[in-house]
């Protein structure tokens, strides 16, 4: 649980930024509803003064520090004033900027690295309204910038920089009672435009990159649990700690440089938009997310021509089950590229004579099941699999399965179930039930080039045709073969023929 405790860390400077806008119906509420949320997140807040001037709440020399076996945080913000507007809001300003130190630990205790973290977010304003135990939380700023400073080890030598610049954010927290002594947190935001530059040193070499992504939007929920429910994750996510959260955004641009004195290089990359969704409860974990109309540029030293890539849709997703609890729950897994092309130029290293068409490529698998876990996957000993039970697995779905390259394509969908009961007749894997059905079209005539273009011997392509003619059958069209794969009665059948 090393990386997810660090990045409990990191996402308390998160927390600190959001949580400058978070209030109740009194400045007094206010305050002490900030300090409860710091202190369920595991961290202790400190100030140097705080009393009231007037209708305002003011604390001043606010720090706040958290302690972890792999990271310890420190934070600092100027001043924060909570000011009653009389008609049951509270009005929230701040100073410009705050900073925070977080240092990574190894696993003597010494510093593998330091990140300062500044936060500027000049002219926010935020208010919020509600009761005390659901309280809402609205806030605006002409820009929010987060300046990163990493350093390898006590005294860096190869440091690492990064600024994150949100023009026109907007958002919206809705913080109440969760399941226990937990934080139920919901929120929305949006901003114009989300701009990213830095540097990065390592081995003598320096990148320097810079974006710029448009329209993005999201919206997150959080039931955050006590510290001390959230040392053990896995007992975490059954006692009702859960994230869920989306994101979308439109155009894109993004250019790396390397500065290498032997191969200096460049990555330049752009796109029309995109989302991502993450989700971890007790009955899953779930990821996934897309890219849609981008071109990349890959330019170097080492080679004679720049490369350049384009695809229409990328997309990557997966969802399975998490907590051990004896009935079967739900996995899906896809892969997308559709439509991919790449340059002439890469293309005429090996076809000069174009033998083979440059239509676009796709490679699409679309999969979902379910399946039963017999231990707790988030448990400490479940990262290295040993003396844990193996799953079940109970059903698997082949929603699409589509290959589409150099004038050939292939296509597939099937339905299968699994008897967990019977390991012997398939040699170890639960028995199945269920039929898979192949499409091929184009196979033939991309074969006959591949050999005319000697990157396959005539000898093996005969067998390849002779494999061919044995588990397919002729299709509907030229150059067309299906095939029909099914598992029944104990046994495998190809085309109504039985093989096993």
């Amino acid at each position: 649980m090393k990386h997810f405790r660090l990045a409990g860390s990191t996402a308390a400077i998160a927390l600190f930024a959001g949580s400058a806008v978070w209030a109740d119906v009194t400045p007094e509420d206010v305050w002490q509803s900030w300090q409860d949320l710091y202190a369920s997140s595991g961290q202790t807040v400190a100030t140097a003064a705080s009393a009231r001037q007037g209708d305002t709440l003011v604390i001043e020399g606010l720090a706040f520090t958290s302690e972890q076996p792999e990271a310890r945080t420190a934070g600092k913000l100027d001043r924060l004033a909570l000011r009653d507007k009389g008609d049951g809001t509270v009005e929230i300003t701040l100073s410009d900027s705050y900073s925070a130190k977080i240092e990574a630990l190894g696993e003597d205790g010494a510093v593998d690295s330091t990140t300062d973290v500044t936060v500027a977010v000049p002219g926010l304003t935020g208010t919020a309204s509600g009761t005390p135990g659901e309280i809402s939380y609205d806030f605006a700023a002409p820009a929010a910038t987060i300046a990163f400073d990493a350093l390898e080890g006590a005294a860096a030598a190869a440091p690492f920089k990064m600024t994150i610049e949100a023009v026109e954010p907007t958002g919206k927290y809705l913080v109440g009672a969760g399941v226990g002594t937990a934080k139920d947190i919901k929120t929305t935001f949006a901003a114009t435009s989300v701009k990213l530059s830095g540097t990065g040193t390592q081995k003598g070499n320096t990148t320097t990159f810079a974006g710029t992504v448009a329209d993005v939007a999201g919206t997150g929920a959080v039931n955050l649990l006590d510290p001390v429910a959230m040392a053990d994750l896995a007992a975490a996510v059954n006692a009702g700690f859960l994230v869920d959260g989306s994101l979308t955004h439109g155009a894109f641009d993004f250019t790396a440089d390397v500065a290498d004195g032997d191969s200096p290089g460049q990555v330049a990359m752009k796109g029309a938009g995109g989302e991502l969704t993450v989700a971890l409860d007790k009955n899953r974990v779930l990821y996934t997310g897309a890219s849609r109309g981008v071109t990349a540029a890959v330019t170097s030293a080492d080679i004679p021509f720049p490369i350049t890539l384009a695809w229409g849709e990328a997309s990557t997703g997966f969802q399975f089950p998490v907590a051990k609890t004896g009935a079967p729950g739900d996995f899906s897994a896809l892969v997308k590229l559709v439509d991919l092309t790449v340059s002439e130029e890469l293309w005429s290293m090996f076809d000069p004579g174009k033998t083979l068409p440059r239509d676009p490529a796709t490679l699409i698998i679309d999969a979902k099941g379910q399946l039963t876990l017999k231990s707790d996957l988030l448990a400490e000993n479940a990262q290295s699999l040993e003396g844990q039970d193996e799953p079940d697995l109970n059903s698997l779905s082949l929603n699409e399965l589509r290959l589409t390259l150099a004038g050939a394509e292939l296509t597939g969908t099937g339905d299968f179930t699994f008897d967990n009961a019977d390991k012997e007749t398939f040699g170890g894997m639960p028995a199945p039930t269920g039929k898979l059905s192949l499409g091929l079209t184009g196979g033939n005539g991309l074969l006959d080039k591949l050999v005319a273009l000697g990157f396959v011997p005539e000898d093996q392509a005969m067998q390849v045709r002779m494999m061919t003619a044995m588990f397919a059958v002729p299709g509907a069209g030229a150059d067309a073969l299906t095939s029909e794969v099914e598992f029944k009665d104990k046994g495998l059948f190809v085309n109504g023929q039985r093989l096993q």
